[in-house]
């Protein structure tokens, strides 16, 4: 009778151990289906950010190759590139909107100056929001004229996604080219 005791008790204990390995592999399957709905969605976002980013910086690329020229620095907000031939003195921008492309190279040789110009709209409660940002570039021969180079427009685009800074940033960047050569 104790042999007979000792394999049911064995048996029992070898049906346990069969459910708590199934439960543990239940378990650890639907972790990992819910780790991957977690993860997933991230990395595809990063893969399209970088795919979109190659595409733009390609398209710039096009611009200043048409300018005999390279890109040496660039950067990218949301749908647009800002870059330039730092040796050459060109500045080029490329921005890919839902209706229309923008295509622009600026010859820096021929400019003197770089301005940053926030263009705002007063509204009804008095308060303001951004029309337009762009840098306002003085040409050097002809000191009146001006050529714009706009990098946001509020009846085209509805959000900033860092313009604001962009604007600031090439502005002195920029400046600080013209200044030193």
């Amino acid at each position: 009778m104790n042999k007979e005791v000792l394999h049911v008790r064995e048996f029992q204990r070898r049906i346990s151990l069969e459910k708590k390995s199934k439960m543990d592999l239940g378990t650890f399957i639907v972790g990992m289906v819910m780790l991957a709905a977690c993860v997933v969605p991230f990395a595809l976002m990063a893969q399209n950010r970088k795919k979109r980013r190659d595409q733009l910086l390609f398209s710039l690329k096009k611009i200043a190759e048409g300018k005999s020229s390279s890109v040496t620095n660039y950067e990218v907000c949301g749908d647009a590139i800002i870059g330039w031939d730092e040796s050459n003195l060109q500045l080029f921008y490329y921005q890919k909107g839902s209706h229309k492309e923008r295509r622009i190279a600026v010859d820096l040789t021929k400019m003197i100056a770089c301005k940053a110009e926030h263009l705002l709209n007063q509204l009804d409660d008095g308060s303001s929001r951004i029309q337009k940002l762009q840098l306002i570039f003085t040409d050097k021969i002809q000191k009146g004229v001006h050529e714009k180079l706009e990098l946001y427009n509020a009846d085209e685009q509805t959000d900033l996604q860092g313009e604001v800074q962009l604007l600031a940033n090439w502005e002195s960047k920029i400046n600080s080219l013209l200044v030193s050569r």
